[in-house]
């Protein structure tokens, strides 16, 4: 991509990050199942993992990658702002802990994980002259595997969210209490 070109990539791939009133808007007013967070967390995570998939093995034109890492971004940032909404209601739920001890958690959670896909990445992208060990494309496709474990556990219930069985007989929303 030319240089202007990917300027213009970066700026459209964060902007579904400013649209978290959204995904909260569609969490409260269209609960699946009668849950609010869980199935968008696990259709989201879904969504980004066929993402990784398609960006590493079709995706060869600017306006493929355009396309495709717009769609992730959206799928990454709705479930980034799920995940953070069970956060805040086990928070406000827990009896005896701390929003503060739960939000540290959560912190250290996210530094682990950039600490890991670094780790991950210095082994298969080495520094000086040693040949990488995986195709780019396939490492792509590899990320996949990531959020397509988040989207597995939310799936099967790992994620605590009590069921709103007011949204189930039409009786509004809420917030899974």
């Amino acid at each position: 991509m030319p240089q202007p070109t990917v300027n213009l990539y970066y700026a459209v791939t964060f902007m579904p990050w400013s649209l978290k009133p959204l995904y909260a808007l569609l969490a409260d007013r269209l609960p699946l199942c009668g849950y609010h967070f869980r199935p968008w967390l696990a259709l989201s995570s879904a969504g980004s993992a066929c993402c990784y998939v398609l960006a590493g093995t079709y995706v060869d034109t600017i306006g493929g990658a355009f396309l495709v890492t717009l769609v992730r971004s959206i799928c990454n940032a709705c479930a980034e702002f799920m995940l953070g909404a069970v956060l805040v209601n086990e928070a406000r739920e827990a009896r005896g802990g701390s929003a503060t001890t739960l939000q540290a958690a959560a912190n250290a959670c996210r530094f682990a994980g950039t600490f890991f896909s670094a780790a991950v990445g210095l082994l298969l992208y080495p520094c000086g002259t040693v040949h990488r060990r995986l195709p780019d494309r396939l490492v792509i496709s590899l990320t996949a595997c990531l959020p397509a474990t988040v989207a597995l556990l939310a799936a099967t219930g790992v994620l605590p969210e009590l069921r709103d069985t007011r949204s189930q007989r039409g009786e509004g929303g809420g917030g899974g209490e």
